[in-house]
Formats: C-alpha cells, sequence, structure tokens
C-alpha cells in the first residue's frame, strides 16, 4: 500500500474524502476556534478505502493566524 499526501488546491483533490472546500467557515467547539478553510491536507492510502486517512484542515482565525485543526474536530459555521 502506498501512501500519499493531497492537498485541497491540488486538481485531483475531489477523488479524496475533503468533507469541507476552500472559503468554508468552520469552527471546533471543543477548543472554541473558528475560521475560514484555507487548504487542507490528506494523508493515507492512495487509494481511498477501509484503510485509516487523516485530513487536517488549515483554519484562517479572524486576526489572521492560521491554526490547523483535524477534520474530526470540525463542524460548518453559520455566522448569524
Amino acid at each position: 500500500m502506498i501512501s500519499i499526501t493531497k492537498w485541497l488546491t491540488d486538481r485531483d483533490a475531489a477523488d479524496y474524502p475533503f468533507p469541507y472546500q476552500i472559503g468554508d467557515r468552520l469552527r471546533s467547539p471543543t477548543k472554541n476556534i473558528q475560521g475560514t478553510v484555507r487548504n487542507a491536507k490528506y494523508a493515507g492510502p492512495e487509494y481511498v478505502g477501509p484503510f485509516p486517512y487523516w485530513i487536517t484542515y488549515y483554519l484562517e482565525t479572524e486576526n489572521g493566524q492560521i491554526v490547523k485543526l483535524p477534520a474530526s474536530e470540525l463542524e460548518k459555521y453559520f455566522k448569524n
């Protein structure tokens, strides 16, 4: 099994299970962090299947800081 890294900005990113897209507003309820998706990284097998894989999102907060959070800690955020 070949392990690879793919970025959300790669041309073939649609072939990988990125749940959120660039520009989406996300938040982490457990860490009380929210921001806009700037990029994301898939790390795992070349062909997505039952094997473990990891997706890390890079969010830009309102003060311009970039934070890395796993996809499992994030949810869509709709500002009122």
